[in-house]
Order: C-alpha cells, then sequence, then structure tokens
C-alpha cells in the first residue's frame, strides 16, 4: 500500500504540534539530483503549509539540499525558504507527525509518523486536491485508499 500502515496506533496521537507536523525528506524524494522538485509532493506540501501545517524539510545533507531547493523555489515565484531551512534529518529521527514522505521503508526512516508514504504514491495528487478542499489528512487519506 505504498507504505501507508493504518494498522498501528499512532504514536503521536493528542501531540497538537505532531498533529501539524510533516517531515519529508529531499534528495530522492522531494527533488532529485538534477534539482528537479517531485512536482505533486510539492503541490502537497504547499496546500500543507497554506493550511497551517509544520512543513519540516530534512536530509543528511542539509546544505547541499537547501542550496537545490532554493533555486527551485525561486524558479516558481517563491522565497527559497518558503519551507524553512532544511535540517539535519538525524537531528528528528524519533520525533511525531502526521505524515513523513521518504524514499527508503518505513522501518529505516526513524520518524514516529502516522501515514508514512513513498514520494511516487500515486494518491499524493487526490491527497493534495482533498487537503485544498479543507480536509483533514486522515480524512483525505481515508477517500483516497488504494
Amino acid at each position: 500500500m505504498f507504505g501507508l500502515n493504518l494498522s498501528k496506533p499512532w504514536q503521536g496521537a493528542g501531540d497538537p504540534e505532531a498533529d501539524k507536523r510533516i517531515y519529508c525528506d529531499c534528495s530522492g524524494t522531494f527533488i532529485n539530483r538534477d534539482g528537479v522538485l517531485n512536482e505533486p509532493l510539492f503541490d502537497f506540501l504547499k496546500a500543507a503549509k497554506e493550511r497551517g501545517y509544520d512543513v519540516v524539510l530534512v536530509s543528511s545533507h542539509p546544505n547541499l539540499m537547501q542550496e537545490m531547493i532554493e533555486d527551485a523555489l525561486t524558479q516558481r515565484g517563491l522565497a527559497g525558504d518558503y519551507f524553512g531551512a532544511v535540517q539535519l534529518k538525524q537531528n528528528h529521527v524519533g520525533h511525531s507527525c502526521v505524515f513523513v514522505f521518504d524514499d527508503v521503508e518505513r522501518e529505516q526512516r526513524g520518524f514516529k509518523a502516522q501515514y508514512a508514504l513513498f514520494p511516487d504514491d500515486p494518491r499524493i495528487a487526490r491527497m493534495t486536491q482533498q487537503l485544498e478542499a479543507g480536509h483533514s489528512p486522515s480524512v483525505v487519506l481515508r477517500h483516497n485508499a488504494a
């Protein structure tokens, strides 16, 4: 199911900050080596940020990724730091969030996420539409089950 696991209880339940936090890995997930953004994921993260979610971009190489992401965002007319500074991934391991997007297996991600998705999940574009319509993340995924 594209890395989505609804069978386990969510460790962040009841934490209001975790309920509004989204972690997204940069390299191979949000942006490729050529500096090309994952458009469906970009649209989702932008819609989430506009609706008050805390979008945290993480990487094992934050300085390199920051430069690439700044270039890609400014090409779209956004501030290079629209999503904030890319943060060192290891500093957030073990933290709770509602979503995590990463191109590695769930067990290797290290986040306590309600929903863990791969960057090529075909539901991301539909999730963006649902989010733009004002639905919460749990409703978004319930309406977009594979």
